[in-house]
């Protein structure tokens, strides 16, 4: 039964029934990352700190992980998609390593599923490094065409792709941290860039939002679903051939809305789904 909702200032009936579910029985299947020490970290401090920069999987994250294998090793993957984030290129790398049909799973680095937040833990450092971990000492290769491409045709250096992602800041306001950050990172100042970077996610917390909008996340996840009908058009039937999405925490809660979020939406919709560590879902396009 659908429920009234304000879009385009009109009343409209919109379904409201649950678009995903925590089986497995979907053609697209949504897992977040492994714990990180971030996750087990409750000081608020932690938000700020730049030990935790694109931070890697714990001892538990890794071992959850494992837990994993036996089930992706059962299913058919056709495809992986998954963030350049450090802890979800890990997860990858560990998830797949033992997968019967490894050499012919195509894993592809994307940045529309990446974290867009503001604590310490939503930035790279070095991009080039994640690139090197996860092509020449992994087992399982990445293919990261589709990220290159994205940073070609954005204004930002390929460590900070994210900026062009944010729409919570004006363009003033990106400009002076993107440029502060880069002069940094481009002189190879490391105290320099970790005072800067530790300034930028206090000033998220001081503006008290996101610098990416709901509205705005969740148009980003609808760009990334058109694609994905677009390019798995001949196996959209077959729910037996699996496209896994290696992501965040936000941006899957945000892709299992059953509703538009609009400009000026303030919270999630109740039913979103909030994802645990190594959590595996099925969203229904």
């Amino acid at each position: 039964m659908g429920s009234s909702y304000i879009v385009n200032n009109k009343n409209i009936e919109i379904n409201i029934n649950p678009k995903y579910s925590t089986n497995l029985n979907g053609k697209f299947l949504f897992m977040r990352h492994g714990h990180t020490e971030f996750n087990s970290d409750h000081d608020k401090s932690r938000q700020k700190n730049p030990l935790y920069l694109d931070c890697h999987l714990s001892k538990k994250g890794i071992e959850q992980v494992k837990t994993k294998q036996k089930l992706i090793n059962s299913l058919y993957i056709e495809k992986v998609y998954v963030s350049p984030f450090y802890r979800a290129l890990q997860t990858a790398s560990i998830l797949l390593e033992n997968h019967p049909n490894l050499s012919n799973i195509c894993v592809e680095v994307h940045p529309k599923i990446a974290e867009i937040g503001g604590c310490t833990h939503d930035f790279i450092f070095d991009i080039k490094q994640n690139k090197k971990d996860f092509n020449i000492n992994s087992k399982v290769k990445f293919d990261w065409s589709i990220f290159d491409e994205y940073v070609r045709n954005i204004k930002y250096d390929e460590n900070f792709f994210y900026f062009e992602e944010y729409n919570n800041l004006n363009d003033k306001e990106k400009s002076e941290l993107y440029s502060n950050l880069k002069r940094a990172y481009d002189n190879n100042e490391l105290i320099l860039y970790y005072k800067e970077m530790e300034k930028l996610a206090g000033y998220r917390i001081k503006i008290h939002k996101k610098f990416e909008s709901l509205n705005h996340e969740y148009n980003r996840f609808l760009d990334f679903k058109n694609n994905l009908n677009k390019i798995h058009q001949s196996s959209l039937e077959d729910s037996n051939k699996k496209i896994l999405m290696i992501s965040h925490s936000s941006f899957i809660k945000v892709s299992t809305s059953p509703v538009p979020y609009l400009e000026a939406s303030k919270k999630v919709h109740p039913s979103c789904h909030a994802m645990k560590n190594v959590e595996i879902i099925s969203i229904y396009f």
